[in-house]
């Protein structure tokens, strides 16, 4: 899990019995995040999806991909 405020992270981290490994990173920094990204799947060895939900785009509840597709 990456995301800007490690201390929040941090605390869902702590919330589940899962292995995970965390990171701060800020996606609005698009060329820094690069970067980051890169270092922290090789710091965790391999990485077999990555999501990015960064609160931007449209509310759709029905996941009409049209919508997100502008976004992309």
């Amino acid at each position: 899990m990456t995301g800007r405020r490690l201390e929040k992270i941090a605390s869902l981290k702590e919330q589940y019995a899962t292995t995970s490994f965390i990171a701060k990173m800020n996606v609005t920094k698009s060329n820094q995040a690069i970067q980051q990204l890169e270092q922290f799947i090789q710091s965790i060895g391999a990485v077999d999806i990555t999501v990015i939900s960064a609160g931007t785009g449209h509310l759709n509840s029905g996941l009409n991909f049209f919508l997100e597709q502008e976004i992309i």
